[in-house]
């Protein structure tokens, strides 16, 4: 069995070494957060009704810790069964002993929420935590921040965009191709950035799905049909450099299934989270590559059906999407070749992703001696592991290096496999 094969990655509470430091995968099985009568007696109440939740965060955000003769205003936490407001560990930790588990009898204080930045912790799993039921309390506390002028800082950092001057994009790109050219083995990573020309939003930009919602703007999100965005230059230039032999393998956290529509071979891509056009049977593995996004006529995303039926003659077997969401195992058809491939890089390059969901941002680092090229907007916690990073538009820097390739006049940006995939489709039931 190869390393790739017996690497197992954690999807709950874990801590992955970047930079020297821990970044920490919260706890997303906190069974106390399903018992919010109990646990969230403050908050419960409130949840069902925005205004008195909003009037809640606007007068907890500013209150110092309770405790007597404390009056901390910084690092102070919130207890969401209690309601009140205490100190941080790194003060005088009287949030730690309102929540002590050992010394109260049935203490069913230990949900807690930092204002400093908006992190949960549960003081029975001793974890920090996440669920999808904190989220309009976690949007509601930002709101209060942000009127009361305490945005945390952390958010506006991780958020904000760089740009780098053309002539640094240009020289980048030379940099860049003088590595191409002497590499043998060279392997691309790809997040929503190289995806934003084609209209789809990102993920963590100023604008992005995860920025709206943990800023409660979700109503101020882009209402996007995946099937009217086109693949981008970068996708193109991609797809020509694969089929030429300089890169080896695109690994991409893309669910848009651009890099497919370019025209890359399925031999040389990895979709580690799935792709809307594609749906598999989950009796014989029998794939079905549609002409439209299978996930709209999915009823409960957690089992994945479609409603489609499996036409291989005997089987009948019932088609699942292929989207994978948080806590959900990643395919090993697409992760173990994006973990070899990634073990034998002399070179990588990675383009619009923060590189903060794992395990795909690991892959670029699994050979410690490969050379580490990152063009993204955003700042990204493997930054100083880097050869190079550029803050740049995917698709300017991939003109560049295709013009230092002198290739650019060979970028076919007129096919489109969406074609195809319609024209090839057998089963065109609309279930909408």
């Amino acid at each position: 069995m190869s390393s790739s094969q017996e690497r197992v990655y954690q999807v709950n509470y874990k801590a992955t070494e970047v930079d020297g430091g821990f970044a920490i995968e919260p706890k997303r099985d906190c069974p106390h957060v399903h018992n919010p009568e109990k646990y969230l007696s403050a908050i419960y109440p409130l949840l069902s009704d925005e205004k008195l939740l909003a009037q809640f965060c606007d007068s907890v955000v500013v209150s110092p810790c309770m405790s007597s003769g404390c009056g901390e205003d910084k690092e102070n936490w919130l207890c969401l069964s209690s309601g009140k407001v205490y100190c941080s560990r790194y003060k005088n930790g009287h949030m730690a002993k309102h929540c002590d588990q050992e010394t109260v009898d049935n203490n069913n204080n230990c949900l807690a929420v930092s204002f400093c930045d908006l992190s949960f912790w549960c003081y029975k799993c001793d974890s920090y935590i996440t669920d999808p039921s904190l989220g309009t309390l976690c949007s509601k506390l930002f709101r209060s921040k942000e009127k009361h002028g305490q945005t945390p800082q952390f958010l506006k950092e991780s958020v904000q965009e760089y740009f780098d001057s053309e002539e640094k994009i240009k020289e980048s790109a030379k940099i860049f191709v003088q590595h191409l050219r002497s590499s043998k083995h060279v392997v691309v990573y790809t997040g929503a950035g190289i995806s934003t020309s084609a209209q789809i939003p990102d993920y963590r930009g100023p604008n992005g799905i995860w920025t709206l919602r943990d800023q409660g703007r979700m109503h101020e999100a882009k209402r996007f049909s995946i099937e009217q965005a086109y693949p981008t230059y970068a996708h193109y230039a991609l797809t020509l450099l694969l089929k030429k032999g300089m890169i080896k393998r695109v690994v991409t956290t893309n669910v848009d299934g651009l890099h497919r529509r370019s025209g890359t071979s399925i031999d040389q891509l990895s979709e580690l989270h799935g792709n809307c056009y594609r749906e598999v049977c989950n009796k014989c593995g029998t794939e079905y590559l549609r002409g439209y996004d299978v996930t709209k006529t999915v009823v409960n995303y957690t089992n994945h059906l479609t409603g489609r039926l499996c036409t291989v003659p005997n089987c009948g077997g019932q088609l699942k999407d292929t989207i994978i969401h948080f806590t959900e195992q990643l395919s090993p058809l697409h992760l173990n070749p994006a973990e070899e491939d990634s073990e034998k890089a002399e070179l990588t390059l990675v383009m619009g992703t923060s590189m903060k969901v794992e395990p795909a941002c690991s892959l670029p680092t699994l050979n410690p001696k490969a050379k580490m090229f990152i063009v993204n907007l955003q700042k990204t916690p493997f930054d100083r592991k880097a050869k190079l990073v550029l803050h740049s538009r995917t698709d300017e820097f991939m003109k560049c290096v295709m013009e230092e390739l002198d290739l650019h006049t060979q970028v076919d940006q007129t096919y489109d496999a969406l074609a195809e995939m319609k024209n090839n489709d057998q089963d065109n039931m609309d279930l909408e």
